[in-house]
């Protein structure tokens, strides 16, 4: 058995989110989910139980106007959803009901945070965020922060630039700063973390417990410290269970291998892992991980599309690690991603198929053939297209992966080449008249992960819309709808009985 590589200088092993796991699991910062499928009339969608709503599904918007900000108390829905100058980021875990909104202004944005029953507060920034970060509290109370980062920009800003982050408690600012190059809260909003630059060129980690008002800084060295103006050697994010703050090696390895950093939220010791030579690898908490690798007794020739995987409980104490489970199984093109669902009871695993594996035992409880068999996909996913669908009808399958715990499929239909050229509003304007002309779509088609079955379809198709997202809410899927004549948030329904992982 391979083993992790300890420095002795280090305390103790702990594990982390792994590169697919931690990229996957977080908001990337307001981007619009590429999901995608085609509009079935024949399908019945499940209900969503939300009363008293509209879900308008084809008003579109244009620019809104300062003036037209000005006016909005709350955010009007017929400025906001569809509105392509709109962002929408929904909250994970315990923040699942929550969506924090943007609008462009003159200086910046106003933004608008709200939940099921409507807008919960408003305010105005001076600059436009690129990241957006939101939890909440057992009291119904929201934590949520605002970050205009180099990281994750799309344009490049040198050192010296200001990176300001603004973190909300409510309407109330409980953290700025004018530099940060990166932060997060917890889901639960029971603690949040901002990772600065200090004296002397190198960074610090300040990590803030709202339950206990506390606050700890670690000074981080020049090893965390970004070294250039384009890139950091490591980004930061929560582990699984939130209970330390994860930096995992940013461009080293995508498959998940490299150098580890641990900071806890609470008490703890700083710890830091050296994952290498595996073909994928995510790590989960300070306890847990998954491995992918070729498995060692087999010749080259017959090895083919056969893997191993691997479910490992670390020892803090010594650095060992012992496995709970092994199983082999065959993925055809294996990519080397691995995706874990929110409650982490589900891992999946990318490539021309795509594989769930149950985590408590390594049981394969899905199969779907994702690419070179139109045959076996329009059969799976023959009972939620049209009657008389056919191979043509499917559209292009993009990819899978876990949104929260579901499992969810992405499809587009339709060319939109024809937009491929055309940037900014431009291009969203585009994406917008041919989804109207009814010439392109883009679809997810959602699995229940509490009813799944090895080879079942998907519970259920929705259309979303790719030149917004600031989308409508449709059947059993999250989004904006109108309340009583004004806006609110739609969150996708709870899985009943698994949402909490008993990890």
């Amino acid at each position: 058995m391979r083993k992790f590589l300890l420095p002795a200088a280090i305390i103790v092993v702990a594990s982390v989110v792994g590169v697919s796991w931690w990229y996957l699991s977080r908001d990337i910062d307001g981007s619009p989910s590429r999901s995608e499928t085609a509009n079935q009339p024949t399908h019945q969608l499940e209900q969503s139980g939300f009363e008293d709503t509209k879900t308008p599904g084809a008003v579109e918007h244009g620019t809104l106007t300062p003036e037209g900000v000005q006016s909005m108390s709350p955010f009007a829905p017929e400025h906001t959803i569809l509105n392509i100058d709109c962002r929408m980021v929904s909250g994970k875990g315990a923040a699942r009901g929550v969506a924090v909104l943007t609008l462009p202004t003159e200086d910046g944005v106003v933004f608008s945070v709200m939940d099921e029953s409507g807008e919960l507060t408003r305010g105005e920034l001076d600059f436009r965020p690129n990241h957006v970060r939101i939890g909440r509290r057992p009291d119904g109370s929201t934590v949520y922060g605002f970050g205009d980062l180099r990281l994750n920009s799309k344009v490049f800003r040198p050192g010296d630039s200001d990176e300001p982050v603004r973190i909300y408690h409510d309407d109330l600012v409980i953290y700025e700063t004018d530099k940060a190059w990166d932060f997060g809260v917890s889901h639960d909003a029971s603690s949040f973390f901002a990772h600065e630059p200090s004296p002397g060129g190198t960074s610090r980690l300040i990590v803030r417990n709202l339950e206990r008002g506390t606050q700890v800084e670690h000074e981080l060295g020049p090893a965390l410290t970004p070294v250039s103006d384009y890139s950091m050697e490591h980004a930061s994010g929560y582990s699984l269970d939130g209970s330390e703050i994860v930096f995992r090696p940013a461009h080293a390895d995508a498959a998940g291998n490299g150098v580890y950093w641990f900071y806890p939220v609470g008490d703890g010791r700083v710890r830091r892992v050296t994952v290498e030579r595996y073909w994928a690898a995510l790590l989960t908490s300070s306890e847990y991980g998954y491995y992918v690798d070729r498995p060692d007794d087999l010749d080259p020739e017959e090895v083919g599309d056969v893997w191993e995987v691997t479910a490992r409980r670390l020892d803090p104490s010594t650095g060992d690690s012992a496995d709970l489970w092994s199983t082999r199984l065959s993925v055809r093109k294996h990519y080397g991603l691995l995706s874990l669902s929110e409650n982490g009871k589900w891992l999946g695993l990318s490539g021309w198929d795509y594989k769930v594996l149950d985590t408590e035992n390594g049981e394969t409880i899905f199969d779907f053939p994702y690419a070179g068999n139109p045959e076996a996909q329009l059969a799976r996913l023959a009972p939620i297209l049209a009657e008389g669908a056919t191979e043509a009808d499917l559209g292009t399958l993009s990819h899978m992966r876990f949104r929260g715990n579901y499992l969810v499929g992405y499809r587009i239909v339709g060319d939109a080449s024809s937009c491929s050229k055309k940037s900014g509003g431009e291009r969203l304007e585009c994406l917008r008249d041919l989804r109207l002309r009814g010439l392109y779509g883009n679809f997810f088609d959602v699995y229940d992960m509490s009813t799944i079955e090895l080879n079942g379809s998907p519970s259920f198709t929705t259309e979303v819309y790719r030149e917004s997202t600031c989308m409508p809410a449709s059947s059993g899927w999250k989004g904006l709808v109108e309340l009583n004549g004004k806006l609110a948030f739609q969150p996708v329904r709870t899985i009943e009985n698994v949402d909490e992982s008993e990890r």
